[in-house]
């Protein structure tokens, strides 16, 4: 068996908390496409992933993605009233489906 140096034995103890998921976990967690992921990490929405090899896997940190969806879920507003022509056009429609149902 190959004896490890220290300093590898101290970085795979330090990092061995770190929970991480893989993009198509990530996809699933997220609701979204692989294609949204990647449009997503381009665009800043979310971190850009990591590999802890070169060539390795993309992984995210979990902790990472998770301050991410509590940060959306805060910033969300609630949803308005339909305005201006939009609002007549529901009107209308719920107008005729009334008339309908009679």
């Amino acid at each position: 068996m190959p004896k490890q140096s220290p300093k590898s034995t101290d970085a795979r103890s330090r990092y061995a908390d770190i929970a991480l998921i893989d993009a198509t976990d990530l996809c699933e967690v997220l609701g979204v496409s692989a294609w949204t992921l990647g449009e997503w990490v381009k665009r800043s929405v979310i971190p850009a992933p990591f590999s802890m090899v070169p060539g390795g896997p993309r992984q995210w940190r979990v902790a990472d993605i998770a301050s991410l969806q509590q940060k959306r879920k805060r910033s969300r507003r609630p949803r308005q009233e339909p305005r201006g022509a939009v609002r007549l056009r529901l009107e209308r429609k719920a107008k005729r489906e009334k008339g309908d149902a009679k």
